[in-house]
């Protein structure tokens, strides 16, 4: 969840099961992004860019 408290804009929570759901494919801002993938306790996220 703490990916969804980061970027509540771009990352949402199941409430069945608790995934993570990727609600925005390719975000304008990255900052948040970045910082969402990187507090991941489970590093359960990681980010392509092009």
């Amino acid at each position: 969840g703490q990916c969804v408290l980061t970027d509540p804009d771009v990352f949402d929570q199941s409430d069945e099961d608790g995934t993570v759901v990727v609600l925005v494919e390719r975000p304008d801002d990255l900052e948040k992004v970045r910082e969402a993938v990187h507090i991941c306790p489970s590093q359960a996220l990681s980010l392509v860019e092009d």
